[in-house]
């Protein structure tokens, strides 16, 4: 029996494509090809059969530089009810080192990445994209979802920019005042969607929850000031504490700026002991704010001038 032929034994990185944006990541990108089943059962005979009812591709990576963050959020502004997948189709190219290049047909982020602003952390945490049936297209065709390019062999990886890789020190305004961070501060998105379906099968995803949360441990501030920040005083039970804007600023012209809207502190603490600081982690929570009817922005992302 002859051994394979080597050719055939792909492996290697690849970047990404997406919405006129390109991504590389910091860890293996995976794509996951998924069909979903119904049973075809009987009393008799038990179960006789799988039959689809969904089909969807997943794409699951670690963005380590990109061209354009606000491509990787993309849902700020989006109402609850909304959908996230347009009359267009936005398709994401693989363009691996070596092997055919991989185009998911109908692509947009499923699960937004949390956020790291942090000296010596990469700024995103894992995100996933998901990749639905091309519109108005046949269910049935592999095309409707994906398909192979042409081989390639030792295909560069543009794009790379090292100052597209952010690391500095990082300060948040909240409520006139300044705060530093023992560990950076981090930032996550709760995105709740359902799907809009034929049958099973997923046409698009409307939005039912759109939060973010943010937590970090102040440096540097007296109790008093811990104090002042939990927002305790002169608030009555069944009373509405602040809730404003979290502006988290990078050190450096080109360092990101990220503005969380609408952030109120939930709960936080003091310790007592010889390792921690006194002043420990507080956690806050978005609350939406409403003009002529429509959400504003949860977030925004600027640069430092």
């Amino acid at each position: 029996m002859a051994t394979p032929d080597r050719a055939t034994l792909l492996r290697g990185p690849a970047y990404a494509t997406h919405d006129s944006a390109t991504i590389l990541f910091g860890e293996d990108l995976l794509v996951e090809l998924v069909t979903e089943f119904f049973d075809v059962a009987s009393s008799s005979h038990g179960r006789i059969g799988r039959r689809i009812k969904n089909r969807y591709v997943e794409i699951k990576g670690v963005p380590l530089m990109w061209s354009d963050l606000a491509k990787l959020f993309p849902y700020a502004t989006l109402n609850i009810g909304d959908v996230i997948f347009g009359a267009t189709d936005k398709p994401m190219v693989i363009t691996p080192r070596n092997g055919r290049p991989l185009t998911i047909a109908n692509v947009m982020p499923f699960a937004l990445p949390g956020i790291s602003l942090h000296t010596a952390k990469p700024i995103l945490r894992g995100m996933t994209w998901r990749g639905l049936v091309a519109n108005a297209s046949d269910p049935s065709a592999a095309a409707s979802y994906f398909s192979f390019g042409s081989n390639g062999t030792n295909v560069a990886q543009t794009g790379l920019d090292l100052t597209k890789i952010p690391n500095t020190l990082y300060s948040a305004g909240y409520n006139s005042a300044t705060y530093r961070a023992q560990d950076g501060f981090d930032i996550d998105f709760s995105l709740g969607l359902e799907p809009e379906h034929e049958n099973e099968l997923h046409l698009n995803y409307r939005v039912t929850e759109l939060e973010a949360a943010a937590k970090f441990a102040p440096i540097g501030k007296t109790e008093a000031d811990y104090a002042t920040l939990m927002g305790w005083d002169g608030v009555a039970i069944g009373g509405s504490p602040y809730a404003g804007a979290l502006v988290i600023t990078g050190a450096g012209t080109g360092a990101p700026i990220v503005t969380l809207a609408g952030m109120q502190v939930q709960s936080g603490g003091v310790a007592y002991g010889a390792r921690p600081l006194r002043t420990g982690e507080v956690q806050l929570a978005s609350i939406r704010s409403v003009t002529s009817g429509n959400l504003n922005a949860l977030w925004t992302f600027a640069a430092v001038e």
